[in-house]
């Protein structure tokens, strides 16, 4: 008899891993990296754009992701899929190697104050996802409200931050870019003057990849004020990390209404207003 579950190339929508197992019996793929079970999906447009979403989030183009499921949900209102795609989306999931297990893990890029089982996207997920993936998808969400809970409990443990500073660092080849000079010269004036800054090569320094988003986050919704630095080429400010940072400072702010808080765009070296992301031009 035939083995009804066999390895096949596949992308995986939670971590992008190319080796699945399908199981004929049940119709549904299970990645050998991170776990992830899903059902097989029969309209190829979809599953072209789900696999476009999870390379997206991968690659910390979270607003790009979100912008395309917005779109294909217009399309697919009952696609319990798009919803859970929505739910990473927002909260930033990603997927790190753990070498030695052979295995991914979920990591967590954008910390909420809202609670994973209290959005709406949580809530439609559990009206159209089927039955015999229901519990197993659950599970996935309280282990994300987990990592959400302990990054929330570990920044409230923080002291606050007066200025944020997000710039892009360094350049294709590693070389530092003008943005990065122009922000430690503002970084070094402002510790000077007492300000508590957050300057991610210096702020980050003892801490791992796994550690940075307690502190990103408390620095995010403490700060006063955050310096978006465009001093070179305007791909520098809507680089991922880059945009990452400024799109949830302006979501915050919105979020709360608080009138005293303020994103400031900082152009040097001749970097004209005009070629700032509209979002920032208007603020």
């Amino acid at each position: 008899m035939e083995n009804e579950n066999k390895i096949i190339q596949k992308k995986c929508p939670s971590c992008a891993g190319d080796m699945l197992e399908f199981n004929h019996l049940e119709g549904t793929f299970t990645c050998q990296f991170c776990g992830t079970v899903f059902k097989e999906e029969n309209d190829a447009v979809l599953v072209n754009k789900l696999e476009e979403i999870s390379e997206l989030r991968n690659h910390l183009n979270f607003d790009d992701a979100g912008d395309l499921i917005d779109e294909l949900l217009e399309a697919y209102p009952e696609s319990a899929e798009l919803y859970f795609q929505r739910i990473l989306t927002r909260y930033g999931v990603t997927y790190v190697d753990e070498y030695e297990e052979r295995s991914t893990k979920p990591t967590l890029c954008r910390a909420s104050n809202v609670k994973v089982h209290d959005s709406k996207d949580y809530m439609k997920f559990k009206e159209y996802i089927s039955s015999n993936l229901k519990d197993y998808y659950l599970a996935k969400l309280d282990e994300l409200e987990k990592l959400r809970h302990d990054i929330i409990v570990r920044a409230s443990k923080q002291q606050p931050f007066d200025i944020f500073i997000c710039y892009k660092r360094t350049a294709e080849g590693r070389t530092l870019t003008l943005d990065s000079a122009k922000a430690r010269q503002i970084y070094e004036k402002l510790n000077r003057q007492g300000y508590k800054v957050f300057f991610a090569e210096e702020t980050l320094v003892d801490f791992t990849g796994q550690e940075y988003e307690p502190v990103i986050y408390n620095a995010l919704i403490s700060s006063r004020v955050m310096l978006v630095i465009a001093g070179s080429e305007p791909e520098y400010v809507n680089a991922p990390w880059v945009k990452n940072e400024w799109s949830r400072f302006l979501s915050f702010i919105d979020g709360d209404g608080d009138k005293t808080r303020a994103i400031i765009p900082v152009c040097c070296n001749g970097f004209k207003v005009e070629d700032l992301p509209i979002k920032l031009s208007r603020r």
